[in-house]
This record gives C-alpha cells, sequence and structure tokens, in this order.
C-alpha cells in the first residue's frame, strides 16, 4: 500500500510541474494557456508585505460602507474644495493689487 501511495504521490507532484509549465510557456500561436489554479503569490517578500499590509488596511477600514458615510464625505471634500478655491481667490487678489505699471 505504501509503493501505491508514493507512486501515486510522484504522478501527482509530476502532472503539477507540467501544468505549471504549460501556464508559463505560450503555444505555437504565440498564446498562454490559461489552466486551472489560482494567482501566483508575489515572488518578493517585501511586496508580499506591502500586500498583506494593503488587505489589512482595507479590511479595518469601512468608510462609506453606509449612505451618511458617503454623504459626509462628500460634503467634507465639497467644503475643502471651497475653502481652497477662497484662499486661492484671495491670492489672487492680493497678486493683482501687487501689480505696478511702471510706463517706459
Amino acid at each position: 500500500m505504501d509503493s501505491f501511495a508514493a507512486a501515486f504521490g510522484e504522478v501527482e507532484e509530476e502532472a503539477r510541474r507540467a501544468a505549471a509549465r504549460r501556464r508559463q510557456e505560450p503555444d505555437a500561436d504565440g498564446f498562454v494557456t490559461v489552466t486551472r489554479g489560482g494567482r501566483v503569490k508575489p515572488a518578493r517578500q517585501d511586496e508580499a508585505k506591502r500586500v498583506l499590509e494593503e488587505k489589512a488596511a482595507k479590511k479595518g477600514e469601512l468608510s462609506g460602507f453606509y449612505r451618511f458615510q458617503v454623504r459626509e464625505d462628500k460634503k467634507k471634500r465639497q467644503q475643502e474644495l471651497l475653502a481652497k478655491f477662497e484662499e486661492d481667490r484671495k491670492r489672487v487678489e492680493e497678486r493683482k493689487k501687487g501689480r505696478r505699471f511702471i510706463p517706459e
């Protein structure tokens, strides 16, 4: 029974390796065959850590989940834009007043 399980494991492992090779190699027409299986994990450790941190940050934060949150965010953004617009308008007015006409 152990020899059968070992042989079966070897066959399964070879099938997995062959599928992995097919997934990466283009066929005669230049297309990569889509095979069953998940997305390949990030190769570099720092990239994997960044992906995990982004998932954790996304999971912990539920802004915009409720309708009132979306409305409050829109109002806040609108107020920020209005305040910035008023500052810019004042800055332009001061620059206009600071202009001097010097005839030649």
